[in-house]
């Protein structure tokens, strides 16, 4: 199936996930990017067509060229000229790993880049860097008038073929922002570090709703920052303890040589929480960042470790449905995150340093600190092989005049767990449609939803979200929602590559060829009892073929 997609003049830059909803069904998510540039297509119709400098692809500056590299046994190399004036930005990005579609994959979207002068000299290059990790980017300022010539080719040779997007701009190519995030709602005075020209200051207003935000300024790619609740505390350099007066807080600074720590001291109370998240490797930093708690001597010196907490498990990192080999190779899984309780009132030392030596002027991380929220989290999980996505486990999908059931996961993460009964209510359903779930016990893991059309749902699909309501009136608690599909998964290799959305998609397609029923049983069934239930199925339009249905983990055949 091939789709065109119109794009408009303001549609936001980046990824874009999307589903295609046929007669019959609703498609795996799917991905498509957005570029500031025109694109192109490299069109290599021969064998090493444009793989040196002699045989480069002409392109002008602030394109976008979608690219193979070719499983070639000689190993493929892509070159681009490209006319440049001296002074000027030369600012080159790879995406390769960051729009796969392919649930399995290896070292083919492993790329790497050069930039090379007229004579052949690399100005700059990168295989792997913090921001896009195995998609290079480089930037650097064009020495004269004349031309550069970039080249994109795989950092380990492997026979198959690899699709890629690289763009070629004058843009300028900060990796991190300092401070990396600030109140919702608020004009922050940024820093934007890594450019070659040198840090480049910037005036970004923050959304209204908290979380990450993508601030792209002039480039292809953006900068992950954060918005919070809560204030900012930026480092002062100058003192070795930083005083933390109030929470919730966000604790901003930079690990700026191999051997630096920071430390905040602040008051806590026995028998209180706080829930204290780093960010530093999430949002494009060098950093593998460590913290510990510390307690104080009655002489004012550091006294021993209360906590220490070095990486994070990714239901900590708030990333759910999902399953990555060997841990993952997701940026978040390298920061901590962590729910305290301090063993007596008192004042105690927060220190954080990194674990990988590779402090500087990149090294910032944040730390927000809070009392532990009660959130309800949604999510919805393809329990098969690999954890490939499967919508005949997890898909929203309901035939006209029919029901389709789905399970709904909800994980616990590292917040409170509401204490009351409640109910999950779905908005934006598409007109027609309903959906039923039984009230919610506290601890409960998965839960049962399912959908229902009418006989005059039009085909369509909407957005939705999953919220959860209280039974009492007096409790609040935050909803969520979330799906994770990992791609570029393999046995024995880490997918850092996923698709991460927080709504979900319900669709009404054309009427199924069956309908199933039960009788509603007369006599409750007891533990350790049995009770049969007659399963009635009712065959439309002719249909005499086989099917299948399930009961919880329990499947059936209908062969008859």
């Amino acid at each position: 199936m091939t789709c065109n997609f119109v794009i408009a003049p303001d549609c936001p830059l980046g990824e874009h996930p999307f589903r295609l909803l046929t007669a019959t069904q609703l498609t795996c998510i799917g991905t498509f990017h957005v570029s500031p540039y025109p694109v192109l297509d490299e069109k290599e119709t021969d064998y090493y067509q444009n793989d040196t400098m002699a045989t480069a692809l002409n392109v002008t500056m602030n394109v976008t060229v979608r690219g193979v590299i070719a499983s070639w046994g000689r190993g493929d190399s892509d070159f681009y000229r490209v006319p440049v004036k001296q002074g000027e930005h030369v600012s080159v990005e790879v995406e390769s790993a960051r729009i796969a579609d392919q649930h399995y994959g290896d070292s083919e979207y492993d790329l790497a880049l050069r930039i090379l002068d007229d004579a052949g000299k690399t100005i700059a290059g990168n295989d792997d860097n913090s921001l896009h990790v195995q998609d290079p980017m480089a930037s650097c300022i064009a020495p004269r008038d004349g031309s550069v010539y970039v080249e994109v080719f795989r950092s380990v040779f492997i026979g198959r073929e690899t699709q890629y997007c690289v763009h070629i701009g004058d843009h300028q190519r900060p990796v991190v922002a300092y401070p990396p995030g600030g109140p919702i709602g608020s004009s922050l005075a940024v820093a934007m570090l890594g450019d070659p020209s040198g840090p480049i200051a910037s005036q970004i207003t923050l959304p209204n709703e908290e979380g990450w935000y993508l601030y792209y300024g002039n480039a292809p790619s953006p900068i992950r920052m954060r918005a919070s609740k809560y204030p900012n505390l930026l480092e002062d350099s100058n003192t070795s303890e930083n005083r933390v007066e109030t929470f919730p807080i966000a604790i901003n600074g930079i690990i700026d040589h191999r051997d630096d720590f920071d430390t905040y001291r602040f008051t806590a109370k026995k028998g209180s929480s706080l829930h204290i998240r780093v960010f530093s490797a999430s949002f494009g930093s060098p950093l593998d960042p460590r913290i510990r708690i510390r307690t104080i001597d009655p002489d004012g010196k550091p006294g021993p470790i209360d906590m220490e907490s070095d990486d994070s498990r990714l239901e900590q990192r708030d990333t759910f449905g999902a399953t990555y080999r060997g841990g993952g190779g997701r940026q978040d899984a390298l920061d901590p995150s962590i729910v305290w309780e301090p063993k007596s009132d008192g004042d105690y030392l927060l220190e954080i340093a990194d674990n990988s030596g590779a402090g500087g002027p990149l090294g910032g991380y944040r730390i927000e600190i809070e009392p532990p929220r009660t959130i309800v989290q949604t999510a919805l999980t393809s329990r098969t092989f690999d954890w490939t996505e499967s919508m005949r486990v997890s898909g929203m999908i309901v035939p006209r005049n029919n029901r389709w059931t789905v399970n709904i996961t909800l994980p616990q993460g590292q917040w409170n767990a509401p204490r009351c009964d409640f109910d999950l209510i779905a908005t934006g359903l598409p007109p027609g449609v309903t959906m039923t779930a039984t009230r919610i016990k506290p601890g409960t893991g998965v839960v049962p939803v399912q959908f229902a059309a009418t006989v005059d749902a039009a085909t369509v699909g909407s957005v939705i979200a999953i919220e959860a309501v209280p039974v009492d009136p007096s409790v609040q608690i935050e909803s969520r929602c979330q799906q994770t599909v990992p791609f570029i998964n393999h046995s024995g290799g880490d997918a850092w590559r996923a698709v991460q959305v927080n709504e979900y998609i319900v669709a009404v397609t054309e009427p199924a060829p069956f309908s199933i029923d039960i009788e509603q049983p007369s006599v409750a069934l007891v533990r350790g009892g049995e009770l049969s239930i007659p399963v009635k199925v009712a065959r439309h339009n002719g249909f005499s073929g086989p099917g299948e249905f399930s009961v919880g983990y329990v499947n059936g055949a209908i062969d008859t």
